[in-house]
């Protein structure tokens, strides 16, 4: 019996207050920005994708705010 469950990997963000939003993998080691929340999954799964030579739908992600250094 096959297991339908697809690898989770976790991002990590968070935001410059203004436009960009800062995504980590730490999975993989690697970091993208995304122009705000609209584009922050496309970029995550393009960035996970690309390294990992997946499908970009062959996988879930779990976005995890990161508090700014300053809070």
């Amino acid at each position: 019996m096959t297991s339908s469950h697809k690898h989770s990997y976790r991002v990590e963000y968070s935001e410059d207050g203004e436009t960009f939003w800062y995504l980590r993998v730490p999975e993989i080691s690697r970091s993208t920005c995304a122009e705000g929340w609209d584009e922050a999954e496309f970029m995550a799964r393009d960035l996970i994708a690309l390294m990992t030579e997946q499908d970009p739908d062959a996988f879930d992600i779990e976005f995890h705010r990161q508090p700014p250094e300053n809070e």
